[in-house]
């Protein structure tokens, strides 16, 4: 049988007041999107061993960015990585969504998986280029909030990553004011890893 909305049910249904989850996911939505970014790539996740979860995957992903600067030399290869962590309909194994910011940069696949650690076929299950940057952050962010089927969601960032590098490998330099001994010992950090900017990859 045919389910017919009334004029008046659906007027209710558009002027409802949003729940915080939604105003909550729309508006990260909409922070995603916003012209800071340049998502290119969307890809799916699925581990083929161990169970993703908000703890792993953040450093799983925080490896990769690393990684994968370090093997391009440059810490613009990816600028920004996103993901969610969504449960499969049999609650046992969890997959992940993602998009890159690589800039002008191509990201290819197999050099990612490698980045990752991961089979580049088998558990990278889907990797491309963005169609468009409102259906793909849409996507991955649909499930937010919704029955605990996202169980984690973060932004990781290559600059992040490097000024932790430096904290851990270079303290004195947050403890004092010259901005010279900031700059060196960034310069040296980006010596030592390879992750002096440039234009190769572009």
């Amino acid at each position: 049988m045919k389910r017919v909305i009334t004029e008046q049910a659906y007027n209710n249904m558009k002027n409802r007041k949003k729940t915080f989850t939604e105003t909550y996911r729309e508006g990260y939505a909409k922070w995603l999107s916003n012209e800071a970014f340049n998502w290119s790539y969307v890809g799916t996740y699925r581990p083929l061993k161990t169970k993703v979860n908000s703890v792993n995957a953040l450093k799983l992903f925080k490896q990769t960015v690393a990684n994968y600067c370090i093997s391009k030399g440059s810490n613009e290869a990816i600028k920004y990585i996103y993901y969610t962590i969504e449960q499969d309909r049999s609650l046992k194994c969890n997959h992940v969504h993602f998009v890159v910011d690589s800039g002008s940069n191509k990201v290819d696949r197999v050099e990612l998986a490698t980045a990752m650690k991961r089979h580049a076929t088998k558990e990278v299950k889907y990797f491309e280029p963005i169609a468009t940057v409102e259906g793909a952050i849409s996507y991955i962010t649909k499930k937010i909030g919704a029955k605990n089927l996202v169980t984690g969601h973060a932004l990781v960032d290559s600059i992040t990553i490097e000024t932790e590098h430096l904290k851990k490998h270079y303290p004195f330099v947050f403890d004092h004011d010259n901005k010279e001994y900031y700059e060196k010992a960034q310069l040296i950090s980006r010596l030592a890893y390879g992750w002096l900017p440039n234009t190769r990859y572009q």
